[in-house]
This record gives C-alpha cells, structure tokens and sequence, in this order.
C-alpha cells in the first residue's frame, strides 16, 4: 500500500525550535536562503528521523512566499492517521552558524520526515491521498477533479512526465517558481555551450535570406551529452527570451560551427511558433556564402544551433539519461550537413531568381 503526501515542509527566513519538558527552547534555527541542490541519491523519508527509509520525495518547489512545497511518496496507508501529520526537513545550515540559537546563510535539504510534532514553527498538517501520484493506475482511482483541488499535485505530475520508468523517478533538484518568474532579461550562459543539429534547409525569394526551424519544440531526440547518450526533448518555453538576449543584434551564423567561417547574421527569430524556433539568417556577399546558398537551395545541408542552459532550473532531469530544456540561451546558428534533430529544418531560401543571375 503507498500514499502521495504532499504540503509544506517548510519556509525561508522561518523559524524552526526545540523544547525541553519544561517548555523553553532548547535549540533553534533558521536561514535566509535555501540551497536548489538535492542529494544524488534522492531524498528519503522517514519517520521522525529515524533515517530508516519510508519513501522518497519526488517533487519540491520554492514559491514565490519562499515556502518549499514538497510531494512524497511513501509505503503505508497514512491515510488512517489519526493524528496530525506534518513534513519536518532534516537540513544542512551553511554559513554563518551560531551553535545554540542560529541563522544560517543557506539551508540545504539532506532528508524529510514525517511526524506527529513538528519542529518548524507554524507548520500546517500535510494532505494525503492513497496511491502513487507516478502511477496511472492509482491516480484512475482518484477523484476527476483532483488537479483542480490540488494544483500542487499537478504541477509535480507535469515536472515528472507520465512516460517509461516515471514510477521510479524522484526529485533531483528544488524548482524555483520565483527565478522562473523573475529572471531578468540580461540573463547569459553559465553552461558549457551545447550543439544540437537539425535538419533539411530550404531558401526564399527576396536575395540571401535562409529560413529554417532551428529547433523543434517538444521532439524527443537521442543526443550525446557530456559522452553519453541521453533521450532530450527542448521545450516550447526554452527560447521565449531570446530576443531579450543581450547578444540578440551579434548572434551569427557559421558553417560547421567554425567560427572561423561565417557566412551570415541572424536577421530573425520566432521562438514562439509552435513548431519550434523559427529564424532567418541573412547570408552575406562572400564566396563562402554564395556557397552557403547553393548547398541550401539543393537542399543538402542542415541546420544546427549552439546553446547553454543560463541557470539551474533551465533544465529538468528525468533520470539520468532523459532532460527536458526549459530554458536556454542562444550563442548561434550553424549550417551543417549531419542532423540529429529531424524535424530542424531550412524552410525557404528568399533569392533564387536573383543567386541565378550571379
């Protein structure tokens, strides 16, 4: 028997305290910000820190009243509590320690518990539900309209997907609601800059132009990643700031990723067609362009872009071997001849009429 558990655990800049029989505090915490990282291994839950493992939690987010909500799943009908049951975090206090009564500049979460007397001032019960969120066959079970009353428990079904081997999936890093809200456009790259080829190029009439899906939105691919491979699929949502890109007027477009070949600008693009993102690359009046525009107006070179993910929670990890991007940044375009995403493509080459008469 399993149950989805799910609530506060607790709250940045909260308290949380400890008693003696005679009421006074004993011991007591707090901490101004809280770390995004969580062990490799998952986090387990246990009962009243016992370290003897329960569950796992399988989603967290940091809102934007800096609560972190987290969803567990653990063996056992608690829906037959009856007592109040609460999450209280097993933390790592970094920075700034006192060791009686202290205030931490980070927090990071190492384990959560389940108990009947919770540490954290001002904790509210957790809500419970029989099955497992992960699995189809419980959450038939389960009234119609429960993503409507617990719009937690959907966001956590949204981040974790419903494909192969979610019922083993866990939570791999907190999601910050906030950031994701309040993340600036001057945003850049912090990660290595990735490759990701596409395919089939066309070309349109107006002179140089060469229009092409850089990317496709929502299309699992088998990438190589770090040595490995891994099964990725870009998001509708990875590139809706990439005209508030700092380098937005610099990004260019090269031949194989060369930077020592370029061959033009991009003049557009249109990351919000459903398809994928949506650009155009203006080729410039040199021998290796009007190469470039032969190779793509005979439809045999591909398209292909180089990105980084600008922060922590531009990617989210199914696993080890499945990434969804979120979010990502823009370095440039390339033209290429071997995809590996098959619906990226060169979709009209402006200028036939006038490449004929040169």
């Amino acid at each position: 028997m399993t149950a989805t558990v799910w609530g506060v655990a607790t709250k940045v800049n909260g308290a949380a305290a400890w008693y003696n029989r005679f009421g006074s505090v004993t011991e007591a915490h707090s901490f101004r910000s809280l770390a995004l990282e969580l062990p490799g291994d998952g986090v387990n839950i246990d009962c009243d820190h016992d370290h003897q493992e329960y569950g796992k939690l399988i989603y967290a987010e940091l809102g934007d009243d800096q609560m972190l909500r987290c969803v567990a799943v653990v063996d056992g009908d608690l829906t037959r509590a009856e007592e109040s049951v609460y999450f209280s975090p097993e933390l790592e206090l970094r920075g700034d320690v006192d060791k009686r009564i202290c205030i931490a500049r980070e927090a990071a979460v190492v384990g959560l518990s389940l108990t009947h007397s919770p540490a954290t001032i001002g904790a509210w019960p957790v809500s419970i539900r029989a099955g497992d969120i992960r699995s189809s066959r419980d959450r038939g079970s389960w009234p119609w309209d429960w993503k409507w009353k617990d719009p937690l428990l959907e966001r956590a079904l949204d981040h974790i997907g419903t494909g192969l081997g979610v019922e083993q999936r866990t939570a791999t890093r907190i999601v910050d609601l906030g950031r994701r809200r309040t993340l600036p456009p001057e945003f850049g790259p912090r990660g290595p800059i990735e490759i990701r080829s596409a395919a089939s190029v066309d070309v349109a009439p107006d002179g140089r132009t060469i229009e092409l899906i850089a990317v496709p939105y929502n299309s699992e691919t088998v990438v190589e990643y770090r040595g490995r491979q891994i099964v990725e699929t870009i998001s509708n949502t990875a590139f809706a700031r990439v005209n508030m890109q700092p380098n937005r007027d610099r990004i260019r477009a090269f031949r194989d990723h060369d930077m020592r070949k370029v061959v033009g600008r991009v003049s557009h693009l249109e990351p919000f067609d459903p398809v994928g993102l949506r650009a155009e690359i203006r080729v410039s009046h040199t021998q290796l362009g009007d190469e470039t525009l032969a190779l793509a107006d005979d439809g045999i070179i591909d398209a292909s872009i180089a990105f980084a993910i600008p922060d922590a929670d531009g990617e989210d990890w199914q696993g080890h071997n499945r990434r969804t991007v979120r979010r990502a940044w823009l370095d440039h375009i390339a033209l290429v001849g071997n995809p590996a995403y098959v619906d990226a493509r060169i979709t009209g080459l402006r200028g036939r009429e006038l490449l004929a008469q040169r």
